[in-house]
């Protein structure tokens, strides 16, 4: 579909972003009314995410909902009242977690985890229990209706499924993966990594952006709990559930097309690396450590794809020990950002960060960079910075698209008006770097069923609620606007990954924004160019500035293609 000009205003709000009731009460097994639910989250431990009763079944955790966020350890507890008992979806309500950091990495988590509610007091939640909830959710959507012990009925089934097929007992399924390590059964948290690993360096391999990383890693999961039902007896093992997963659309429809040799190929290889670290005796006790071992590969993977090479690159990914942990901590932190590991950078990182030996040293304590005198590890601060705050409005828009909200007319908000959008172009016509911002004006109708612009383009327009749905010929691929409030100049949505957009009511204020939004983004750029999207360029500190001002096409830090 032709992107449509309303939509098109969307192209501005990364620098927008990143600058500026029927079943009654359910029971647990003895017999109390389920009150709470506590529990732990597990990829590693997943500290400071949210975690939801998925009541509306909507995907994500609304203030309505049972939610909480999780503590430094992964724990939480939800509070579960009568009123949410009495919610006739209640019984199909899964729990959800997402967002937050996982400790094995310190990095953001991305994805989600989920587990179905069985009137359990205590339910830990982990990839073993998102493969149990998706297979569940399945089986509700082919059959309606059905009563709190049927429902409970066919999670039993899917947990027997799922302990079947990864070869454990059917009471290992909900239990913590972390905590049974610590007691010196590794057997589940292997089988945790090796899934969710697996999923996330099959992505890569397809070249899966950023921005849709999180829906595609669900996709997987349904894949997966859809070729669960095609397992026979004597089909054991993760290899043979990727294996039957692959013939399935829905993980053609997210591989792009990936051959299924190297999808399940890759999966061998990721899985066997982890079980080698597991083995070795000099790291075992080291989760943090196992997990740097699987980035690696994933890098490896990374690098292939754009190569395109993916077959020798599967072949090479072996487990390489190492002792130089720092070193790999600090590396992975660097790509994480989009900077280049380079040998000098790394061992003045290695200076500043040398008592601090975890993963995710660089991305958690930045702060250490701040006043350094050296200007690369300053401005190594200023894009962290930079990245978290555009990550935390990111975050803070999606959460704020499911909260309840004052429903606006939008048919008398916006009838017969002309608005005017700030349109980033960041290409020329030969696709070199040339920033632009032009002011656009879109004219809607008296009905709101359509807007124009000044070439007399026409998007065709359906208002339900606060969201404004644009579409140009199918009714079926459409963009999604949703309401998020209205000042004295312009009123914002959120486009459909939570980025805002503004229409304002005059030219010459999108014009003062403009202004300030170029002013803003030459100075990121500086620094920081957009590494998914720029050509690798390396300078050194000493080429940064021309007659004591910053130099408009240098930059002291190598930037690499993501």
């Amino acid at each position: 579909m032709k992107r449509n000009l309303i939509v098109k205003s969307i192209v501005v709000s990364v620098a927008l972003s990143a600058l500026l009731t029927g079943c009654g009460s359910t029971d647990n097994e003895n017999g109390d009314v389920q009150s709470s639910i506590s529990g732990k989250a597990v990829d590693g431990y997943l500290q400071y995410a949210t975690v939801c009763l998925d009541i509306s079944s909507d995907g994500y955790c609304q203030e309505s909902e049972p939610n909480v966020q999780t503590a430094i350890d992964g724990s939480f507890k939800l509070d579960i009242t009568p009123e949410h008992r009495a919610n006739k979806n209640f019984d199909e309500a899964m729990l959800l977690i997402y967002g937050g950091v996982d400790t094995d990495t310190g990095k953001d988590f991305i994805g989600k985890l989920m587990s179905p509610n069985d009137g359990s007091a205590m339910l830990n939640v982990s990839p073993i229990t998102t493969i149990v909830a998706k297979n569940v959710q399945k089986a509700l959507k082919s059959e309606r209706k059905l009563t709190r012990e049927q429902i409970k009925e066919k999670i039993k089934q899917a947990r027997k499924k799922v302990a079947d097929a990864l070869d454990i007992d059917e009471d290992e399924v909900g239990l913590d993966p972390v905590e049974r390590k610590i007691n010196g059964d590794d057997k589940l948290i292997r089988k945790v990594l090796q899934i969710q690993k697996s999923i996330e360096a099959q992505l890569i391999a397809a070249k899966i952006s950023d921005r849709d990383f999180k829906e595609k890693i669900e996709d997987m999961y349904e894949a997966l709990a859809n070729g669960l039902d095609d397992m026979e007896e004597g089909d054991v093992g993760l290899d043979k559930i990727f294996e039957k997963a692959a013939g399935k659309d829905k993980f053609k429809e997210v591989l792009r097309g990936q051959k299924p040799e190297d999808m399940l190929a890759i999966v061998d290889k990721i899985s066997q690396n982890i079980d080698d670290a597991f083995d070795d005796t000099e790291i075992n006790d080291d989760l943090e450590k196992i997990a740097a071992i699987s980035r690696d590969d994933m890098e490896k993977i990374r690098e292939a794809t754009e190569s395109g090479d993916l077959s020798t690159a599967i072949e090479g990914i072996v487990y390489i020990p190492t002792n130089d942990w720092l070193r790999k901590f600090i590396e992975q932190d660097l790509l994480e950002i989009g900077i280049k590991p380079t040998s000098a950078l790394v061992n003045k990182l290695k200076a500043v960060y040398k008592n601090d030996i975890r993963a995710g040293v660089l991305l958690n304590k930045a702060e250490k960079l701040k006043e350094s005198a050296d200007e690369e590890l300053r401005n190594i601060y200023k894009r962290i910075l930079f990245l978290k705050e555009k990550s935390e409005k990111e975050q803070e828009a999606e959460d704020a698209k499911y909260e309840t909200v004052v429903t606006v007319d939008l048919k008398a908000l916006l009838s017969g008006k002309t608005l005017y959008v700030v349109d980033v172009d960041e290409r020329d016509s030969s696709g070199n770097y040339a920033l632009s911002f032009e002011i656009e004006a879109l004219t809607f109708n008296d009905d709101v069923t359509s807007v124009v612009d000044e070439d007399n383009e026409v998007t065709s327009l359906k208002i339900d609620g606060n969201n404004i749905y644009a579409y140009e010929e199918d009714e079926d691929d459409k963009d999604v606007l949703t309401f998020k409030s209205k000042t004295e100049d312009y009123y914002e949505f959120y486009a459909e990954y939570g980025e805002p957009v503004r229409f304002f009511k005059d030219q010459s204020t999108a014009e003062a924004f403009a202004i300030q939004m170029k002013e803003k983004f030459e100075e990121i750029r500086d620094y920081f160019p957009d590494y998914r999207g720029d050509d690798e360029r390396e300078t050194s500190s000493e080429d940064v500035y021309e007659d004591g001002e910053p130099s408009q096409s240098k930059s002291p830090i190598k930037v690499i293609d993501g």
